[in-house]
């Protein structure tokens, strides 16, 4: 049985919700932190009260009830999302790990468990901000968000560091996995000390990550050594 032939059917799904998210979440912000151009990711790492004020628009209005209905959408929607790249790398892991023999892929398959906690409290959290937004303090949401949103994405770039050991032996395209994953650890690093275009550069090198591994599950996919 070839695992990463049924990590290329996850991944496929990964991709499909990934597109309906694209669609449907909002296009525009009132005003985003300085360096953030994606309000879907702005608002993830957003920090203050004032931002998520400036980030929406002051209630009541037609456009802040608009922007915060297509934010809420998108995060229901993402409790999805979370399930199936939660499933990918699960079901990757455990490729590799019956292709080397190894237990050391048990490693990213747990971190995995741990990710999807993170990012359905953070859904939660950010669910609670909009909900709260012209009623109530909301500086703890703010807070267990900042916790939340790091263990997500932190967890994230740890789990594609664990799987360097098996891409070794894997060739260029291997390698170019392996430079990718050290690249977007490094962004992510960087982005977790000074808030600013390097999130929206460390999401997208998260994004790019998940489709050099999707696409290397199905071309291994036939692989009948796997």
């Amino acid at each position: 049985m070839n695992l990463f032939r049924y990590a290329w059917y996850t991944g496929a799904s990964v991709i499909l919700i990934s597109i309906i998210l694209l669609v449907s979440g909002p296009q525009k912000a009132v005003q985003l932190p300085a360096g953030f151009i994606t309000p879907v990711i702005a608002f993830e790492f957003i920090e203050t009260r004032t931002e998520v004020l400036d980030l929406f628009g002051h209630m009541p209005s037609q456009e802040c009830t608009g922007l915060i209905s297509a934010m809420d959408r998108t995060n229901k929607i993402d409790f999805i999302y979370m399930l199936a790249y939660t499933a990918f790398l699960a079901v990757f892991s455990a490729a590799c790990a019956k292709s080397t023999g190894s237990r050391w892929f048990i490693v990213p398959a747990f971190i995995a468990l741990v990710v999807l906690g993170a990012d359905a409290a953070e859904n939660i959290q950010l669910l609670m901000i909009t909900s709260g937004l012209d009623t109530k303090d909301i500086s703890h949401e703010l807070m267990r968000l900042h916790i939340f949103t790091w263990i997500k994405w932190g967890g994230l770039s740890v789990i594609f560091l664990s799987l360097i050991p098996f891409m070794k032996n894997n060739g260029i395209y291997g390698r170019i996995i392996i430079v990718v994953s050290l690249c977007t650890a490094c962004t992510g690093a960087a982005a977790y000390f000074h808030r600013s275009f390097l999130n929206e550069v460390f999401a997208l090198m998260t994004v790019l990550m998940f489709i050099i591994l999707i696409v290397f599950s199905f071309l291994k996919r036939t692989d009948k050594s796997n």
